[in-house]
């Protein structure tokens, strides 16, 4: 809420394994947090004890950025240069698109500042053209706010342009924050349901993505996939 990113401390390996299918949920809502992993010693790890287990498997990303709940997994083996390691690695990635990273501690480490994370986001002219010329267009455009643009600074100014072009103003179903209430512009979050996001989207010729991941079904149905894969 705060708009900075959180940190939890987590115990030991199954600690991050209790913690799994939320840190999934955040890294939807493109929430961004620092997880403290704990571990055993060095030394104790290879008896196999009860709360040992293969933690860089449960966080590691996927085989592309985000397919896991981390983007970011990094194990300390040693405790020389925790802060430099942390800082080079953040400096490659910015908020909001890289939201969850998992930092893992042998037993002989704890205790970590968490570095500042980069806000800037860079939007390459070309495509802000492309969506000027999509609004231009006669047809119909939908414009799906996720992230930062969900705030009541970037809603109001997405609300301009959407009634200037005559655009329709969406949200993702899962966001981590979104400002309501007297005053503020309302928008629209796509149904859950694929019927209704279907029908909701049948008159949409153009989409522009504003913070926000390109909608998808949460699963393969199967009337659908006949449609777009015949025979």
């Amino acid at each position: 809420m705060t708009g900075k990113p959180a940190a939890t401390l987590l115990h030991c390996d199954p600690g991050l394994a209790n913690g799994l299918a939320n840190l999934h949920n955040a890294r939807r809502a493109n929430t961004p947090i620092v997880n403290l992993v704990g571990g055993q010693a060095t030394h104790h790890r290879q008896l196999d004890a009860p709360l040992t287990a293969d933690t860089e498997v449960w966080s590691r990303p996927g085989f592309a950025v985000g397919q896991n709940v981390s983007d970011f997994t990094h194990r300390w083996r040693r405790c020389r240069g925790r802060r430099r390691s942390l800082a080079a690695q953040s400096r490659r990635y910015s908020y909001p698109h890289i939201a969850i990273r998992c930092l893992l501690e042998s037993g002989r480490c704890c205790g970590i500042a968490p570095s500042r994370v980069r806000r800037a986001l860079q939007v390459s002219p070309d495509a802000v053209a492309e969506s000027a010329r999509l609004l231009r267009s006669r047809r119909q455009t939908a414009i799906i706010l996720g992230g930062m643009a969900l705030r009541a600074p970037q809603l109001e100014l997405a609300s301009r342009i959407a009634a200037a072009a005559g655009a329709r103003l969406f949200a993702p179903v899962s966001n981590a924050r979104i400002e309501r209430g007297e005053g503020r512009y309302p928008v629209t979050r796509l149904p859950y349901s694929i019927d209704q996001a279907v029908k909701v989207l049948s008159d949409v010729s153009n989409v522009i993505l504003v913070g926000a991941m390109r909608p998808v079904a949460f699963f393969a149905y199967a009337a659908f996939l006949q449609q777009s894969c015949p025979g």
